[in-house]
């Protein structure tokens, strides 16, 4: 407790006294860092949030990676305290993150910024969350370009495979069948991927039991026709169930031909009572 309020001082001197925010920001960090440990989360919470402060003060010094351990700290501290706190720096964190990644990814740092829109996807709310996943996964496939065009293959396929592992947690079909036609490419097999080889087996067995089953209605129906031949409806007259059902009447599995056979089948029925 001690060191964490002498870290706590030393923040306050320089930045309130030397106006060396730089320094000043360090010393609140290590105290919020500090008060994290010894659970007490409202200092660590404050002293995270002077830490930012000086931050956005400092000049001419790169500080991305002091602003994101800053707002971890106070990320973590809040989650102990009032759910306004909470939301308020989840905002500002997830706010840091992907501009983060932005900007990596247009520096080319692909992988670099991959793991800054999941550490961001990470924190988001489950409305946001798919949105920077799909960054993320975009930003891994240009990675795994670049390396297949340094001839880094085994770095590629690592690359693809994290791709599709983050997929699978969020869906979408298209972006897989992307990723296997990458990989199937690399692997020097059929780019085909597992999904659709799937989906090709299904409607082939659903088109085999179609055909079994209209070869079994056909059989029920010429024994039907047989059986008809030998009687009298209502009238006096022979049932006759004659011609064949068109094309468009077997797929429909109605029509003219149909009606008739169940006419027939409705005088069998009547006779049988």
């Amino acid at each position: 407790m001690d060191e964490c309020e002498e870290f706590f001082k030393e923040g306050e001197k320089s930045s309130f006294l030397k106006r060396e925010y730089y320094v000043a920001a360090l010393s609140y960090m290590r105290a919020a860092e500090c008060f994290l440990e010894a659970k007490l989360y409202k200092r660590a919470y404050v002293a995270a949030m002077r830490s930012i402060e000086c931050l956005e003060k400092t000049r001419s010094v790169d500080v991305s990676d002091e602003y994101e351990r800053a707002f971890e700290a106070a990320y973590e501290a809040a989650k102990f305290l009032d759910e306004k706190k909470l939301v308020s720096i989840r905002e500002r964190f997830l706010s840091f993150l992907v501009g983060s990644a932005s900007n990596l990814e247009l520096s080319k740092d692909y992988i670099g910024a991959a793991e800054k829109y999941m550490k961001a996807a990470e924190i988001a709310d489950k409305s946001k969350r798919s949105e920077i996943l799909v960054k993320a996964v975009r930003c891994l496939e240009q990675a795994a370009e670049m390396k297949m065009r340094a001839g880094k293959r085994e770095s590629a396929l690592k690359l693809l495979q994290r791709a599709k592992e983050l997929l699978l947690k969020f869906g979408g079909d298209d972006s897989i069948k992307r990723i296997d036609q990458k990989h199937g490419a690399l692997m020097g097999v059929p780019e085909v991927s597992l999904v659709l080889k799937v989906r090709e087996e299904f409607y082939k067995s659903l088109g085999r039991m179609r055909e079994e089953i209209s070869e079994r209605v056909d059989k029920a129906i010429d024994e039907l026709r047989k059986m008809v031949s030998s009687v009298e409806d209502s009238a006096g007259k022979l049932l006759v169930v004659d011609g064949e059902p068109t094309l468009f009447e077997r797929i429909r599995k109605k029509g003219k031909f149909f009606d008739k056979l169940g006419y027939a089948i409705l005088e069998i029925s009547a006779r049988c009572r």
